[in-house]
């Protein structure tokens, strides 16, 4: 009955309903609902071109992200650029407004330059984004702080799978740093970022030949994800029994076969559950 009155509600609906299905796992109607969602924002563009925009560039990172995870790369490229492009216009306009989707999109693109092996685009879109994130933290520092310790997470990440090992420490080390901080504040969100940490530089330490502070840094993740066991125990098994098979392979590396082997049957019980 009235069109444009209530096209942007339709719109933003599909939106919400296609963030439904991806978080369960119903991609197809995630996609079916993004697409529309973005054929009717591009249109609204065209008559009212600021009003809409963000919204586009919004949809273009939903379905990249979908495409992204779904291995549909090239698919995924063509979304995030497109989203990446109409972020860096609007903050033109407005900075304050749009940079941090600017380095989120960044982010994005980051890690779907890494996961297809283009490692110069990776790094440079990792480093975009931490460097725009650490501007932000600047200006807000609780806003942002735990995007910093993600990004330097990821530049981390980046840099041991390139055997940069150096480069790789300082990147895990900043983001232990600040998230140890953030969980004096809020225990619950952060403390599994702290063992993921801790995690990450057990195994910098590994494959450096630093066996002493690679079991420290086991021994710390795998203490809170025990902790963290006792309130979610299905989701946590998984990164129990991860770090548990990377502490017998160290401990196998040093001669401690006695210990290996009480990891092993610890493993092989919890497997068994």
């Amino acid at each position: 009955e009235n069109h444009s009155a209530y096209i942007g509600n339709v719109a933003m609906t599909c939106n919400n309903l296609g963030a439904l299905y991806y978080n369960t796992k119903r991609y197809k109607e995630a996609e079916e609902m993004y697409k529309e969602a973005l054929d009717i924002y591009r249109e609204l563009a065209k008559e009212n071109y600021s009003a809409y925009i963000g919204d586009v560039a919004m949809t273009c990172s939903n379905l990249g992200v979908l495409y992204g995870n779904t291995k549909r790369n090239e698919e995924a490229e063509e979304m995030f650029k497109e989203a990446l492009d109409i972020r860096r216009e609007l903050a033109k306009e407005n900075r304050g407004a749009y940079i941090g989707d600017v380095a989120m999109t960044c982010n994005n693109l980051g890690i779907l330059y890494k996961n297809t092996k283009r490692n110069e685009e990776a790094e440079e879109m990792y480093k975009e984004a931490l460097e725009i994130r650490r501007e932000l933290a600047k200006k807000n520092y609780s806003a942002y702080i735990g995007n910093v310790a993600s990004s330097c997470n990821n530049l981390g990440t980046f840099y041991a799978d390139t055997k940069r090992y150096e480069k790789a420490e300082a990147m895990f080390e900043e983001a232990l740093g600040i998230r140890r901080k953030l969980v004096k504040e809020n225990y619950s969100v952060y403390i599994g970022e702290v063992a993921r940490s801790c995690y990450n530089l057990g195994i910098l330490y590994k494959n450096t030949d630093r066996y002493k502070e690679a079991e420290e840094m086991y021994k710390e993740a795998l203490e809170i994800y025990k902790e963290l066991a006792k309130e979610r125990s299905e989701s946590m098994i998984d990164s129990i029994i991860l770090v548990y098979d990377n502490l017998s392979y160290l401990y196998k590396q040093t001669n401690r076969i006695s210990e290996a082997e009480h990891i092993e049957k610890l493993v092989s019980e919890l497997k068994n559950k």
